[in-house]
C-alpha cells in the first residue's frame, strides 16, 4: 500500500463529480513524485487524486500516473485518460437520450418527468409513464400511460383535467391508456422506447372493457386493439 498524500487536489475544489473506476496498478510498478514538479491534470473524478507520480516500466522512460490520496490506489494516465472519455461519451449519450425524451409541441418542450410527477401525486393513480405521440397539426403530443390504484375507478377525462387545471395548455394530455404495469428496466428506469413503440404501432396491453369518449375498444385478450367509433 503506498503512503497517503495529503496535499489537496486542484480537482477536488474546482471540478464536478463523474464516477468511474479505473485499473490498479500494484506497488512495485510505481513512484511517487512531487506534485508540483507536474503539469496540472484536470480529470474529474470520484477518486480523491491528490498526487502525481510516475509508472516504472522497464527499458521505458517513466511514465505519469495519478494516486488515489484517500485509499492509495494507483491508476496510469492512459488508463484515467481513457476511462474519463468513455465516461464523457456515455454523459453525451445520456444528453441525448434525455432530449430525445423531450416531447415537441408547435415549438415547446415538454418534460414527461414532469407530468408524470403530478399525475402519481394523485391518489387514485399508482405509477404513471408519459411519452409522445405524433401528431400532424402540433409535431407531437403528450400521452399517459397510468396505472390505476386498487379499486379506482378514475376516468380518461378526469386525469385530463386533472393536468388541465396545473398545467399551461401545450403540457395536457392527449389520451390516456390505462396498463397493469409500466415497463421498466431493472433500475428502474422507464423503458420509454418500448412505449413510444407501442403507440406508433397502436399495440397496447388494456383492460377487459375500455370505454373512450363515445368510443367502444374493440381487442384481442394480449396485445392489439383498435379504436371504433
Amino acid at each position: 500500500m503506498p503512503p497517503m498524500i495529503s496535499s489537496q487536489s486542484p480537482i477536488a475544489r474546482s471540478r464536478p463529480t463523474i464516477f468511474f473506476k479505473a485499473p490498479q496498478m500494484a506497488p512495485q510498478q510505481y513512484e511517487i513524485i512531487f506534485r508540483s514538479k507536474l503539469p496540472r491534470i484536470y480529470i474529474p473524478s470520484h477518486l480523491s487524486l491528490h498526487a502525481y507520480c510516475f509508472e516504472k516500466l522497464p527499458d521505458v522512460a517513466f511514465k505519469p500516473c495519478l494516486i488515489n490520496g484517500t485509499t492509495g490506489e494507483v491508476y496510469t494516465y492512459e488508463q484515467v485518460e481513457l476511462t474519463a472519455r468513455r465516461v464523457a461519451s456515455g454523459l453525451n449519450k445520456l444528453g441525448m437520450q434525455r432530449r430525445e425524451e423531450l416531447i415537441k409541441y408547435k415549438g415547446f418542450h415538454v418534460a414527461p418527468a414532469e407530468l408524470e410527477a403530478m399525475l402519481i401525486s394523485h391518489p387514485d393513480i399508482t405509477d404513471a409513464a408519459v411519452v409522445a405521440m405524433k401528431d400532424e397539426a402540433t409535431g407531437e403530443v403528450p400521452v399517459a400511460f397510468v396505472v390505476r390504484s386498487e379499486k379506482s375507478q378514475i376516468s380518461e377525462d378526469e386525469i385530463k383535467q386533472y393536468i388541465l387545471k396545473q398545467e399551461v395548455y401545450y403540457k395536457r394530455i392527449k389520451r390516456v391508456f390505462f396498463v397493469e404495469t409500466i415497463p421498466k428496466a431493472s433500475s428502474g428506469k422507464i423503458l420509454r422506447k418500448e412505449l413510444r413503440a407501442k403507440v406508433a404501432t397502436g399495440k397496447f396491453h388494456v383492460e377487459d372493457q375500455l370505454e373512450r369518449e363515445g368510443c367502444v375498444a374493440m381487442y384481442t385478450t394480449s396485445v392489439n386493439f383498435a379504436v371504433v367509433n
